[in-house]
């Protein structure tokens, strides 16, 4: 590479702005750039003048950043059910990725830059005001875990604040679930409980519950309490 580049700049005089590495005797790799510009002299190069910096600790940086990102995008992509999103102290989304989006065929890439209200404000103002105020609880250092109804989908909310280097909480990431199947049956199942406990309590036949283990009477309908006539807090 540096010797086509050499070639190249004895009959061009475009600036210099190369990178390259070199290996050391150990093995390991240092990074260098190179900036310079051409003295032309009657129409002809004649040298270049410029500076040649160590750029190792920035490769390498950048390369472990980019890395940093696959391995996000790879886990968010791939989280079950869910989404993770990372919002900045204005409440707009830095990044935003999940399995959830890939299977609906939506480019996660559209909410970046996005205001909570720009993203939950189709679902109401309630919405937007438990979300915001979730948000900003968890910029003030509190982790926050709240669910919310988007129409028929219910979502989950964890959130943790993410310190930066001079340890301010300067971003917080939220890990959203979709409970929509699991809020179904436990709103069906507390359905349920509500019937059974109905039918029990308007039983025309007298009827009392017992704890098996300790023995003590739990609940007694109408009809029993009307069978011995004692108040309900005497029976239990």
């Amino acid at each position: 590479k540096m010797e086509a580049a050499v070639v190249y700049h004895t009959t061009h005089d475009d600036p210099i702005d190369d990178a390259y590495r070199i290996m050391q005797a150990d093995g390991h790799y240092l990074h260098w750039k190179d900036d310079a510009l051409a003295v032309v002299e009657e129409g002809k190069i004649v040298k270049f003048v410029g500076v040649c910096r160590d750029i190792t600790e920035k490769t390498l940086s950048e390369s472990q950043l980019r890395e940093r990102e696959r391995l996000l995008t790879t886990i968010s992509e791939n989280f079950p059910r869910a989404y993770l999103s990372v919002i900045y102290p204005d409440l707009t989304v830095g990044y935003t990725n999940g399995q959830e989006f890939k299977l609906a065929g939506i480019d996660p890439e559209q909410f970046v830059g996005l205001h909570v209200r720009d993203v939950f404000g189709l679902y109401g103002e309630e919405v937007v005001e438990k979300v915001q105020a979730a948000y900003q609880k968890t910029f003030e250092g509190h982790p926050q875990v709240f669910e919310i109804q988007l129409g028929e989908e219910y979502q989950q909310f964890n959130t943790v604040p993410i310190e930066g280097e001079d340890g301010l909480v300067d971003r917080m990431l939220a890990v959203v679930r979709y409970m929509t199947d699991a809020k179904v049956r436990e709103i069906k199942l507390q359905e349920s409980e509500e019937k059974c406990s109905k039918a029990f309590r308007e039983h025309p036949v007298p009827m009392e519950i017992f704890d098996v283990h300790s023995g003590q009477r739990v609940e007694v309908n109408e009809s029993f309490i009307r069978l011995l006539g004692y108040s309900r807090e005497q029976i239990q």
